[in-house]
C-alpha cells in the first residue's frame, strides 16, 4: 500500500477545503463580519499549509492507487476533515 498516494489526495482536499474557506472569509469580509472573516482567513492558511507540506512530501507516487488505499483514503477523510 502507498501511503505517499493517500497523503496527496489528502493534500488536494485540504487544498480544496482551504479555498472554500477563503471564499467564506471573502462573504463576511463582503457581509461586514470582520472577525469572522478573520478566523476563516487564519484557519484558511493553516489548513492550506498543512495540504501543501501532504502534496509537496507526496509528489513521487505510483500513478494508481488500489482499492485499499481509496478506502484507506475515505476513512481519513471523513476522520481529519470534519
Amino acid at each position: 500500500m502507498a501511503i505517499s498516494r493517500i497523503f496527496l489526495w489528502l493534500g488536494f482536499a485540504l487544498l480544496f477545503y482551504a479555498a472554500l474557506m477563503l471564499l467564506a472569509a471573502l462573504g463576511g469580509v463582503i457581509m461586514g463580519e470582520y472577525s469572522a472573516a478573520q478566523v476563516f482567513a487564519v484557519l484558511a492558511f493553516i489548513v492550506g499549509a498543512i495540504g501543501l507540506i501532504a502534496y509537496f512530501t507526496a509528489q513521487n507516487t505510483p500513478k494508481q492507487e488500489s482499492t485499499r488505499e481509496a478506502l484507506v483514503f475515505l476513512f481519513l477523510f471523513w476522520t481529519i476533515v470534519p
